[in-house]
């Protein structure tokens, strides 16, 4: 899993050492924490990428909340055909967005961001720029009283996540699927999102055929060596991280 050093779903890291053992003692968790090293210099990171989690069986999770890291390892991912669950709290803290990326199943972590650019009404986007935070610098605005209890809530969110997209990879593991691929929960009122408090709702964001990343049109990177276009479409996608 990668997440920032004081990211607020950093729990998460405590947590998922523990979820694989009642399943499957021989699991390995690795965490990792960002910004992850890739850059058109070196592209360590990219290569890296592929040498270890092009694995069968691998489950990524992501919880910096950072959106240039969320995208790149979308690229990376989608391209190494392994899912990915993201995780974050944002808004004003008072939202959890749980989702995976199952590649060639659901939509990519790009389809997302499309459809919420061209129908913010219907898929809403909270960000951690709504409380005056830097969005690459995220859970580094001031603290909340009493946050920590949600952040707790949605920390178990992406633990059930990342069980239930193991248990969809791997059946004989009898974990029974999630109800959906993508889960908002606020404690909060939030318009016509959300109309009361401690409210879960699942989305259903469309797999786009346009979707640069996963769509019909986009270049697949099956060769681990091919570095140098992947680095060139991350610095396309994301500009230089920060």
């Amino acid at each position: 899993m990668f997440f920032d050093e004081v990211s607020v779903l950093a729990v998460f890291g405590r947590l998922a050492r523990k979820i694989p053992a009642p399943y499957n003692p021989w699991a390995q968790v690795e965490t990792h924490r960002i910004p992850v090293p890739f850059n058109s210099t070196g592209g360590t990171f990219v290569q890296a990428f592929h040498n270890q989690y092009r694995k069968t069986g691998t489950l990524i999770v992501v919880t910096t909340a950072i959106d240039a890291v969320e995208r790149a390892i979308n690229v990376l991912a989608v391209a190494a055909h392994t899912p990915v669950v993201y995780g974050s709290v944002v808004g004003k803290g008072d939202i959890g967005r749980v989702f995976r990326v199952i590649p060639g199943a659901t939509a990519c972590y790009q389809c997302i961001l499309d459809a919420q650019a061209a129908d913010p009404a219907s898929f809403p986007q909270f960000g951690p720029d709504e409380n005056g935070a830097d969005p690459d610098r995220a859970y580094h605005q001031g603290g909340i009283p009493g946050l920590g209890l949600d952040v707790e809530i949605v920390a178990n969110f992406v633990a059930r996540m990342a069980l239930q997209t193991l248990g969809k990879m791997a059946p004989t593991l009898g974990i029974s699927d999630a109800q959906g691929d993508h889960l908002l929960w606020s404690n909060n009122i939030r318009g016509n999102h959300f109309d009361h408090p401690l409210q879960l709702r699942w989305e259903r964001f469309p797999r786009s055929a346009e979707c640069r990343v996963c769509g019909q049109g986009a270049r697949p990177v099956d060769n681990p060596s091919d570095v140098a276009y992947q680095v060139a479409e991350l610095e396309k996608l994301l500009g230089s991280l920060r």
